[in-house]
C-alpha cells in the first residue's frame, strides 16, 4: 500500500479512537504532576501520532541529540582534535585541545600511547630529564562543571568535569579483581588510598576523602567489580597522571605549573619549538558514537564546548549554546525556539526548565539528519534496542526485531525520554519521540520504569497498526 494511504488509514484510527494506546497516553498524563508529549511522523513530516507536540518538554539526555548534530554539521565527521607539546629551553608546554579519546577503551590506553609517542620524541634529543612542565587547558573556559548540575551527585561519573586537557573522562576507574585494586589511570604515589574491608557480599564502593588526593575504597575481602569515581578538579588528575607517565617511563620532571587564562602564551604556536601534535585517537564521528550509544556526558559536553571554541569564542558553557544553534542554522535546519544551556542534558533546575524542545522539533531534527550528508553516521551512532547501550535490554518482544527500533535514551529526576528512528518495514521509516515531565513523589506511580513501559507501549502500537496498514 502507498505510504500516503497508510498514513491516512492510521490518522483514521487515531482520530476514531480505536487506537487504544492513546487513550492510555491521556490517561497517564491527565494524572497529577505528569505530562507526556508525543510525536510519531513518516518521513515527509506527516504526522502518524501526535500529543502534546509542540510543548516544550526537558529532554534530558535527548538534548545529545542537538549536540551531536551540530557537531556533525558544523565539525564533519572526520574532525579530531589535538593535543600539542613544545619544547623549549628544557621545559615541555602541554597544550590541550579537547581531546577526549585519552581513555582506555575497548582494550586500548589511548593516554598511554600518547605518552610513549611523547618519551620516544624526548629521548630522541637526548633528553633525560625537563626543568618544568607547563600545562594549558585554555582551550575551554572554566568553571569544568555547569553550574545546574547536581552538586550533590559531583563524585558521580555522570557529573564528571570537562577540560581541554583530560585523561579517563576526568574519572578514576577503580577495579577490584578477587580484592586486588588496580587505579586507571596510573597515578603513582600521587594518589592516597584508604581500603575499607566490609563484610562478606559487600559490593565495591569508592568517594574521595578529605582534602588531599586521596580516595577510600571499601568492599570484602575478595570482592570483584568495578566503580568510576569523578575527580573534583580536573587538572590534579591530569597533571599527577602526566608527571608519573613521564617518570615511570624514565624522564622525571623538576616542577609542574599550568598556564592560566589571563597569562600570556609563553610558547603559543612558533613551531620553531614544536615537539609533537599528537591526533585524537577516536574522529568525531566516533566521538558521536560514544556520546550516543553510551549516553557519555562528558563526550557531550567536549563536543559542546568544542562548537563554543572553534565558533570563535570563549568556549564557554553559554558560547556553545550560541554555537549550538549557530551550527543548525548555517546547515539551513530551523526549529524555532527551545532552549539549552549545556551539551549532555544533565542541568536541571527546580524553578525554571533546562535544555527544552518540544517532541515535534525532535522530530524535525531526526528528520533533517536523515536527509543530511552526515545522516548515515549519526543513524549508526544511535544504539539498536536489544544490540547495544542503554537499550540493549529493551524493546524484547517479537514485534521490534530484528532491529526496529534505533533511539536515544534520556532520563534524569523529573524526565524521561526516547526518541529515534522506528523501522516500520517496506522501507519506510517514522521519526519519534516520546518525552515525559513529571514530578517525582517516591512511588511507582513516578518511577522511569513506568515511562520506559509507556514508550514501548506506544511504539508497539504504532508498529501493530502499521502493519495492518
Amino acid at each position: 500500500m502507498p505510504l500516503a494511504i497508510r498514513v491516512l488509514a492510521l490518522l483514521l484510527l487515531l482520530q476514531s479512537g480505536i487506537f487504544a494506546q492513546y487513550e492510555l497516553v491521556r490517561k497517564v498524563d491527565a494524572e497529577n504532576g505528569i505530562e507526556v508529549a508525543v510525536q510519531v511522523e513518516d518521513q515527509a513530516g506527516e504526522s502518524v501520532f501526535s500529543f502534546r507536540s509542540e510543548q516544550q518538554m526537558v529532554l534530558a539526555s535527548n538534548t545529545k541529540l542537538f549536540t551531536t548534530a551540530a557537531a556533525m554539521a558544523e565539525l564533519g565527521s572526520d574532525y579530531r582534535w589535538q593535543t600539542s607539546l613544545f619544547l623549549y629551553q628544557q621545559r615541555l608546554y602541554v597544550v590541550g585541545g579537547g581531546d577526549p579519546s585519552l581513555r582506555l577503551a575497548k582494550g586500548v590506553d589511548g593516554g598511554a600511547r600518547m605518552l610513549d609517542q611523547v618519551v620516544a620524541m624526548l629521548k630522541d634529543r637526548e633528553i633525560s630529564s625537563l626543568r618544568e612542565v607547563i600545562f594549558d587547558d585554555t582551550f575551554f573556559a572554566r568553571p569544568v562543571r555547569h553550574p545546574d548540575w547536581p552538586e550533590d551527585q559531583w563524585m558521580n561519573k555522570w557529573c564528571a568535569p570537562v577540560s581541554a586537557l583530560a585523561v579517563e573522562g576526568n574519572c578514576l576507574l577503580i577495579e577490584s579483581i578477587d580484592g586486588q585494586l588496580k587505579i586507571i589511570p596510573p597515578l603513582g604515589a600521587a594518589l592516597k588510598v584508604k581500603r575499607k574491608t566490609g563484610k562478606p557480599g559487600t559490593p565495591l564502593s569508592a568517594w574521595w576523602s578529605g582534602n588531599q588526593f586521596s580516595i577510600q575504597v571499601r568492599g570484602s575481602q575478595n570482592t570483584t567489580g568495578e566503580v568510576a569515581l569523578a575527580v573534583r578538579e580536573p587538572r590534579d588528575l591530569f597533571q599527577h597522571w602526566f608527571l608519573e607517565g613521564l617518570r615511570s617511563r624514565g624522564i622525571p620532571a623538576a616542577s609542574s605549573s599550568w598556564r592560566n587564562e589571563s597569562e600570556p602564551d609563553a610558547v603559543g604556536t612558533r613551531e620553531t619549538f614544536l615537539l609533537y601534535r599528537h591526533p585524537s585517537a577516536w574522529t568525531l564521528a566516533e566521538a558521536v558514537a560514544v556520546a550516543n550509544k553510551d549516553s557519555d556526558n562528558f563526550v557531550s559536553e567536549v563536543l559542546f564546548l568544542t562548537l563554543a571554541r572553534l565558533y570563535g569564542e570563549g568556549g564557554d558553557f553559554s558560547t556553545a549554546s550560541v554555537a549550538v544553534e549557530a551550527s543548525l542554522h548555517e546547515a539551513g535546519w530551523e526549529f524555532g525556539a527551545r532552549s539549552q544551556v549545556d551539551g549532555s542534558g544533565l542541568a536541571r533546575d527546580l524553578g525554571t526548565p533546562l535544555n527544552t524542545a518540544s517532541v515535534k522539533q525532535v522530530c524535525a531534527l531526526l528528520r533533517m539528519m536523515g536527509e543530511s550528508e552526515q545522516g548515515a553516521v549519526w543513524f549508526d551512532s544511535l544504539p539498536v534496542a536489544g544490540v547495544e547501550g542503554r537499550l540493549k535490554a529493551r524493546f524484547g518482544n517479537q514485534v521490534f526485531q530484528p532491529g526496529r527500533v534505533h533511539a536515544k535514551t534520556g532520563w534524569i529526576s523529573g524526565a524521561s525520554a526516547l526518541s529515534g528512528y522506528l523501522l516500520a518495514g517496506d522501507d519506510d521509516v517514522l521519526s519519534f519521540s516520546i518525552v515525559v515531565n513529571y514530578q517525582p513523589d517516591g512511588s511507582p506511580r513516578t518511577n522511569n520504569a513506568r515511562f520506559k513501559a509507556l514508550q514501548e507501549d506506544i511504539l508497539e502500537q504504532v508498529l501493530s497498526k502499521w502493519a495492518k496498514n
